[in-house]
């Protein structure tokens, strides 16, 4: 492993798209309890409300970001106390577990298996969502405060 590539590493930051306070950074361990056993974490201020989520994993060098490996944008619907809502939080995890085809049957070469399919499709219309352009600058200014990065789109 050359030098350039032990000094590379990733790491994921984690953002709320809040219509009142803009881009709101996340620390990573208070969105990684989110929804998990045993966890309490909430979040009051988005009681009821389905937040648009990103989840961007940086390259780092030196411990500064140079680019972007991977984002995920999605939603999160909080309940009423501002914990993640658990039942609509079980309906994404089915439709998420829909998506893979683990059916060990083989299928003629002319059948389509389209339930994966479909669940995807589902899954990209009702909890995945795509920024806007002005809205990847305004990420990218909180990614990159002294620079933009080449090829910052979704």
């Amino acid at each position: 492993m050359t030098a350039d590539a032990m000094s590379q590493n990733i790491r994921p930051r984690a953002f709320f798209f809040d219509s009142n306070k803009g881009i709101v950074r996340i620390s990573m361990k208070r969105f990684g309890h989110l929804g998990a056993p045993g966890s309490d974490e909430a979040f009051p201020e988005y009681a009821n409300q389905r937040i648009r989520y990103a989840l961007v994993f940086l390259r780092m060098e030196n411990r500064n970001p140079i680019g972007i490996e991977h984002a995920e944008f999605g939603t999160i619907d909080f309940d009423s106390n501002g914990h993640i809502d658990k039942k609509k939080q079980e309906k994404r995890l089915r439709v998420s577990a829909a998506m893979l085809d683990v059916s060990p049957e083989q299928s003629p070469e002319n059948v389509i298996r389209a339930g994966a399919l479909f669940a995807k499709k589902k899954h990209e219309r009702e909890y995945e969502w795509v920024p806007t352009d002005e809205e990847m600058d305004l990420l990218a200014k909180k990614l990159f405060p002294k620079r933009k990065p080449k090829g910052c789109k979704p």
